[in-house]
């Protein structure tokens, strides 16, 4: 993942807790769990609190 970046989607602060979503894009390189992967574009969301 030579080119990973993320940015905060979305986020939400209501004392004690804060939650995001941060959306993620890159390019895998190499290979993924044994499959040739290189040069495929990956865009995933992930919420974390």
């Amino acid at each position: 993942m030579p080119d990973i970046s993320f940015n905060i989607a979305v986020l939400v602060c209501a004392p004690p807790m804060i939650a995001g979503r941060l959306t993620f894009d890159e390019t895998q390189a190499g290979q993924l769990f044994g499959m040739a992967v290189n040069g495929t574009r990956i865009r995933f969301d992930e919420n974390v609190f």
